[in-house]
């Protein structure tokens, strides 16, 4: 039975962080798409935009425009939130928010975003901002081997 107990207590952390992992893939699929969206948008514009009902992307989950410059959408793991000079040239930035099962962000050693940014010359800035200890490792295992900034 003492076996046991040590398997599960160095098993669980491993599991519960490659659940995390995976559900970061979730965020980092739909920020890609919608840098992409963006690079497509600029290309027929001439300028970027924090509408995110202007990009040719279907995006899962909720929708709403929390002020004239942002959108937000709502999945089951995050909230992203589109920020930048509105209808501009200047760079736009897409941020993910981990939240719980309320919706409400986590806080604490779960709580992490990730940030991207797109550029007004097309390079995206990616960034992992975790607290504590437990996801500060969170985001140096979901970076694997891309430049990251932490």
């Amino acid at each position: 039975m003492l076996i046991i107990g040590i398997l599960a207590a160095v098993a669980l952390p491993q599991y519960t962080k490659a659940v995390e992992k995976s559900r970061t893939a979730e965020a980092l699929t739909l920020m890609g798409d919608i840098m992409t969206g963006e690079r497509i948008y600029q290309l027929g514009n001439g300028k970027y935009t924090t509408d995110l009902s202007l990009l040719d992307i279907e995006m899962p989950g909720t929708l709403k425009k929390t002020t004239a410059d942002n959108d937000t959408f709502t999945t089951k793991n995050f909230s992203i939130v589109m920020s930048g000079a509105a209808d501009s040239a200047a760079s736009v930035i897409a941020t993910a928010t981990r939240i719980d099962s309320a919706g409400a962000a986590v806080t604490g050693d779960n709580a992490y975003n990730l940030v991207f940014t797109l550029a007004q010359n097309g390079t995206i800035t990616r960034v992992c901002n975790g607290n504590g200890s437990k996801n500060g490792g969170l985001c140096t295992s979901i970076a694997n081997t891309q430049d990251w900034d932490k």
